[in-house]
């Protein structure tokens, strides 16, 4: 019943066939917002990677560049970037859809476990926080390229259940940096009145 057998459609669906036309725009209008305000944070952080840390302080090292320039340049880049963008969505789109799938997927598995656990656990080590992380990356590719695997469930789970208990098990087996517990208090509730 949904366009195109699309399940990204459900909630413009639901929306439109139980909310009143207004509350509905509305609804339109804050998926459409959150769509231009990841898009516009993205091309400016890529447009400001390649002519800052690119241009600026790779290519034209120890040079003194005018702001005007640097400001023309990042307008050039993002209008490229939005070019390429429109092109490779239009080539392909389901593509894009599943990229961004796979690529949520490696970082929450990786990062997303090993960062609750350096917040929150005083035991987290480096070599714990490093396993967790090659972990989380490696079993959510496998599982993406296993055919079995990937028709079970979504990599994410998984990976970051591995790299959870990775991490968990190597801070366990592996001595923690003797200042550990006032690294843990200073990124705390004294500091932040929490």
């Amino acid at each position: 019943m949904l366009p195109g057998a699309d399940a990204e459609q459900i909630y413009p669906l639901l929306a439109q066939h139980h909310l009143h036309p207004i509350l509905f725009g509305v609804v339109i209008a804050s998926i459409f917002a959150a769509i231009m305000s990841t898009a516009d944070s993205q091309l400016l952080v890529a447009a400001s990677s390649v002519v800052h840390d690119f241009y600026e302080k790779v290519l034209m090292r120890g040079q003194s560049l005018p702001q005007r320039r640097l400001v023309l340049y990042s307008r050039i880049v993002v209008v490229i970037l939005v070019l390429l963008a429109l092109g490779f969505g239009a080539i392909a789109s389901q593509v894009v859809f599943w990229l961004v799938l796979f690529a949520w997927a490696g970082l929450g598995a990786s990062i997303g476990p090993t960062s609750i656990l350096a917040l929150f656990w005083r035991r987290t080590t480096r070599a714990g926080v490093a396993s967790g992380l090659i972990v989380g990356t490696v079993v959510t590719c496998i599982w993406r390229y296993t055919p079995l695997l990937k028709g079970f469930m979504y990599e994410l789970i998984p990976g970051f259940t591995l790299a959870f208990l990775t991490t968990i098990i190597v801070s366990l087996l592996t001595e923690p940096p003797e200042d550990a517990d006032n690294l843990f208090k200073s990124m705390h509730r004294s500091d932040y009145g929490l």
